[in-house]
C-alpha cells in the first residue's frame, strides 16, 4: 500500500490543502465552438430531468448564444460538463450553476419564474383570473323558510328510501322521516 501525502499551506489561522489555493480553472468552450452534435440530452434546470438536445436548444437557445466568452461565466464549460455515466448526457457542473442558468433564463423571459411554475399559471393568466373573479356577479344565498327546508328534507329521505335495499338503513331512514314529519306538524 502506498499513501498520498497532501500538502497544505497556512492562510491566516487555517491550514488549507494546496489544491484549494490553485489557480482558478480556465474555461474555453463557447457556444460557437461547442460541438453540439456530441450531446444527446441536456439536464433541464427547472425539472432536473434530461431533455433532448433539440428541445433544450429550442427553449434556451437565446441564452446559449450569450455564452460567447465575454466574461468568466460566458462559457459552456462554466455551466455544463459531460455526465460521468454517459458522455453524451450533459449536466450542470453543480447546483449553483444550475440555479444561475435558470435565473438567467428567467431574466431573458425564456421560461416562467419558479413561482409561476409552482402555481401552474403565468402572470397573464393570473391577471385574467383575478379580473374574472372581481367581475363575478355576487348572488345572495336563497334563504328558505323552515317549511321549505322540511319539505326538501322529506323529499331527500323518500328518494333515498326508494333506492335503499339494506333493512337496517331503511329502518333508520323511516325513523328520520317520522321525526321530520312530526317536526313539520309542530311548526305549522
Amino acid at each position: 500500500m502506498f499513501s498520498v501525502k497532501q500538502t497544505t499551506s497556512t492562510v491566516g489561522k487555517f491550514d488549507l490543502p494546496d489544491s484549494a489555493l490553485a489557480r482558478p480553472k480556465r474555461f474555453k468552450i463557447t457556444w460557437q465552438t461547442f460541438d453540439v452534435n456530441q450531446v444527446e440530452v441536456f439536464r433541464d434546470p427547472t425539472w432536473e430531468c434530461y431533455i433532448p438536445r433539440d428541445e433544450f436548444i429550442q427553449i434556451y437557445g437565446k441564452l446559449l448564444e450569450t455564452l460567447d466568452g465575454g466574461d468568466m461565466s460566458s462559457y459552456v464549460d462554466f455551466f455544463f460538463r459531460p455526465s460521468p455515466v454517459n458522455k453524451t448526457m450533459y449536466e450542470f457542473v453543480d447546483e449553483d450553476c444550475r440555479l444561475d442558468f435558470r435565473e438567467m433564463a428567467e431574466e431573458m423571459k425564456l421560461i416562467p419564474n419558479f413561482k409561476e411554475v409552482m402555481e401552474g399559471e403565468d402572470e397573464t393568466e393570473k391577471i385574467k383570473r383575478n379580473l374574472k373573479e372581481k367581475t363575478k356577479i355576487v348572488t345572495k344565498p336563497v334563504i328558505l323558510s323552515q317549511t321549505e327546508r322540511i319539505q326538501q328534507t322529506v323529499s331527500k329521505i323518500t328518494k333515498r328510501l326508494e333506492n335503499e335495499t339494506e333493512p337496517a338503513v331503511i329502518k333508520q331512514l323511516e325513523e328520520k322521516l317520522a321525526r321530520t314529519l312530526k317536526l313539520a306538524q309542530t311548526t305549522q
